[in-house]
């Protein structure tokens, strides 16, 4: 499909903040449908898919496409486990073919920022989304570290990612450990020092981020210690913590990707 007027006008609307997580309101079920056929999808194959995805069986003698069969595929979907509607629309988004997918994606997410729904669809997996700032500060670290050519913390950021999107917990310590090494790998490059941890890189090399900086990023190992390496019985970190360290190191991988890895290209670059 050609881009619409907002699309081609760059028109959108604010996101809305999250509060859906461990959910699927009947109107993305439905809305999910709509957008599937919209593709080249029809109800039949649509129906095999959502089917397989709520491990369903089709209703017998419904085998006319039409709206009882419509009906039928958002029943599916409002009638299971929240988070097969999820999993129905990964189904879904690989069965389409690329542009059409592209397309689906775009339509799933813009839903999902005007309704506050906490996952993101990317890459044809549902993952999970933070709010403005947080998503932007993960992209530009993302893409500072693909320019200055880092992969191993880059992948960090990524696992941080995927920690935080597990279900049906979270695994919030986990993306506070990672989010956390992919800032101590970039160090390691920085001073050479490749055995030593964040705590001793930022303490033996007070230089490698301005004062006062190297302490904050001191205190925050010391956090990650007890809540992401060591986790105290009856204190496990919240959401919300574990975005605060994604973010704090996500900013600060940026910072120093671009101060000492980047050089001219941190011009060109779209922060």
């Amino acid at each position: 499909m050609p881009p619409s007027f907002s699309e081609r006008n760059n028109y959108q609307e604010p996101a809305v903040p999250i509060t859906v997580r461990e959910d699927a309101p009947e109107e993305l079920c439905s809305f999910v449908v709509n957008s599937a056929l919209h593709s080249s999808l029809t109800l039949k194959p649509l129906r095999a898919l959502v089917c397989h995805a709520v491990h369903s069986a089709p209703f017998s003698g419904n085998w006319q496409e039409n709206g009882w069969m419509r009906q039928e595929i958002e029943g599916h979907l409002q009638g299971n486990s929240w988070f097969y509607t999820y999993d129905a629309i990964e189904l879904i988004v690989d069965a389409l073919k690329e542009e059409e997918a592209d397309e689906f994606t775009r339509s799933i997410n813009s839903f999902f920022l005007r309704n506050g729904i906490g996952w993101q669809l990317e890459q044809g997996e549902i993952i999970f989304r933070g709010d403005d700032q947080f998503e932007a500060l993960k992209v530009r670290a993302v893409d500072a570290l693909a320019a200055a050519n880092k992969p191993t913390a880059k992948g960090e950021i990524h696992e941080a990612i995927k920690d935080l999107s597990r279900r049906p917990k979270p695994d919030l310590t986990g993306g506070i450990q990672h989010a956390l090494a992919g800032l101590e790998c970039v160090i390691r490059d920085i001073t050479g020092q490749d055995k030593a941890t964040l705590g001793q890189l930022v303490k033996e090399n007070p230089d490698v981020l301005p004062r006062p900086l190297g302490e904050v990023v001191a205190k925050l190992y010391g956090y990650a210690s007890n809540n992401g390496r060591h986790l105290q019985e009856g204190m496990p970190p919240s959401i919300e913590e574990a975005e605060l360290s994604v973010s704090i190191s996500a900013s600060l991988i940026t910072y120093l990707a671009r101060k000492n890895f980047l050089g001219k290209e941190a011009d060109d670059f779209k922060w």
